[in-house]
This record gives C-alpha cells, structure tokens and sequence, in this order.
C-alpha cells in the first residue's frame, strides 16, 4: 500500500482536456462546423479559466460560453456543457459508471448493439487505453458515430508507460484505416505532452516507403481525426486482419525485413562501448551538458525540423 502522502495526490485525477487538446478541438469545430449532436467518451474536465477559454472561442470565431450558461454552473468546468453553451443541441456522455453524471452507462469491453440514435462528433481523451479490449472499446467508440460526422480520439503515443495498458503507434491506425470503406482517416498527429507544444503531422509509412517511428525526450501524445463515411454491413467495424505496412510490403516481396540493418547493428555497438569508456572520463559537468545537448538533438530530429515524414501543424 502507497504512504498516505502518494495516496492522497491520486485521490483526484480527473479525465479532460489542458489547453493543447482544448485548441485541437476547436480547430475542428471551427472547420467542420458545430455539430447538432455529440458524445464523449466519459465526462471530461476542461482544465483552463473562464478567460482562457474565451480567448481560445474568440480567436476561432466559435461562440463564447456565458457565464450564466452551463459551463459555469458548476464548480469544474465540463466538456459537455461547453458543448451545450456553444449551441450544440444533443450532448451525452457514455461511461462505465454514473459516478461523474454520464447519462450512458456501458462497459465499452463489451460490444454494443445497433446504435438508433447516433452523433456527428464523438469525442475521446484518455479512455482507450485503459481498457484491456481495446479493439471492442474502438469499435463500440465508431459505432457510434453517424455518416458525415467525425471521431476524434486522443491518447498517449510514448514515454508514458504505467499511464495505462496502452500507447499507441500511429502506425496502428494508419493500418486499421488505410483501406476502410467506412472511415476516412482525416489527421494523425502528434505533440509533447506539456502547453502549447507544436502538433506535427504524421506521414502514412506505406507512402514513406519505411517506418516513421517516433522517439522523444518528453512524452507524447497522438490525435486521431476520423470521417465516418459508409455504413457496415454487419457487426464488425474494423478489419479482421491488420498487417504492419513494411511487413506486408516484405512478405509480398519475399525479402528479409532488417536484413540490411544487421551489420550496422553489430558495429554501432562496438562503437557504443567505446564511446561509453570515453564518457566515464569526461567530468560530470561536462557529461551533464552532452546529455542536455543530446536531448535537444534528439527532440529535433524526432519532433522537429529534421523529420521528413512529419510536416508541423499550424
């Protein structure tokens, strides 16, 4: 059992969005439009002041919540009733429990039925992964968006390991999506998990040619902006079989993937024992200040200008 100091910091975590995803989202809205209906995907906080907020509304020309509306009728600032105070008409909210007010009550682990009345914008921010099933949780997520309407998930992508069960590739939904007749997938971004870090687009690796892995310092986290374009024919949503892009390509081709990376492999770490050697020798100041220096080029060439297969989001 933790000591109760630790205990009590974890008493209260609250799922919502901070400013980088708050932006994301009304971005969208303001290139889509403001939806006649919505779900998200729990009750999320909206963790930023009422005059934050405001700004954020006014420079993207979407409505500014009063401050006799919905937003402000309570103690936390809620997703859904920004959603309401914007004017969007239907909002509800599906989760496991009613402990935090959601009007849905699911287990997303388990798939759901036929959906009679579904939303043109569903929204999901720190939910997925932290479900063990996670192919039924995003397949009951999609269900329940109607034709023309989008989905937009959030989660961790790396560095984050114990946040939940998952992080999660992009390779992931480019492979789920690359070829589905029902969605489109629209965006897939990625940002360092702290205020106002640069979003970067991500290329489709099959269109690279190679992999397009992300490395970082700080964690990071991924955006996924999904159309709904057509309707299943049966039950299953997603593709029965999904198969990473470089390894279909490989297989179709009949070559040894990474057979040309072996020597390479063998020779770095070679080199990477020597240059350890140096290190131990170098004073501890220095030392500090070649990590600080590697650190910096390392977010440069995962997250930043040196990247060919991200291209920065305005």
């Amino acid at each position: 059992m933790p000591p109760p100091s630790v205990q009590n910091r974890h008493q209260k975590q609250y799922m919502g969005l901070r400013v980088n995803e708050f932006r994301r989202l009304l971005v969208h809205l303001d290139e889509t439009g403001i939806p006649d209906s919505a779900i998200t995907i729990g009750r999320m906080d909206i963790f930023l002041n009422a005059n934050s907020i405001e700004n954020i509304c006014k420079h993207h020309g979407l409505p500014i919540p009063p401050k006799d509306g919905h937003l402000y009728s309570s103690k936390r600032a809620f997703l859904d009733n920004f959603l309401r105070d914007i004017n969007v008409r239907r909002v509800d909210m599906v989760d496991y429990s009613d402990f935090e007010g959601a009007n849905i009550i699911h287990n997303l682990s388990i798939p759901m039925g036929p959906i009679a009345n579904s939303y043109q914008l569903v929204y999901e921010s720190g939910t997925l992964e932290h479900i063990f099933d996670f192919p039924t949780a995003l397949e009951n997520v999609l269900r329940l968006c109607a034709i023309g309407g989008y989905v937009v998930l959030n989660m961790p992508c790396n560095n984050q390991a114990g946040h939940g069960f998952f992080q999660f590739s992009p390779e992931l939904f480019f492979s789920i999506f690359r070829e589905s007749s029902l969605f489109s997938l629209e965006s897939v971004e990625v940002y360092e998990d702290f205020d106002e870090s640069q979003r970067f687009s991500v290329w489709d690796p099959k269109l690279c040619n190679h992999r397009v892995e992300v490395r970082s310092v700080l964690p990071v986290n991924m955006t996924i902006v999904l159309k709904r374009t057509n309707i299943a024919e049966g039950n299953n949503i997603l593709p029965a079989n999904v198969i990473q892009a470089d390894y279909a390509s490989a297989w179709s081709k009949r070559t040894v993937l990474g057979s040309q990376t072996a020597s390479r492999g063998r020779v770095w770490t070679q080199s990477l024992q020597q240059r350890r050697k140096l290190m131990l020798k170098i004073d501890s100041v220095l030392l500090g200040f070649v990590r600080w220096l590697i650190s910096i080029r390392r977010r440069q060439y995962y997250l930043g200008s040196m990247r060919r297969d991200l291209t920065e989001v305005e």
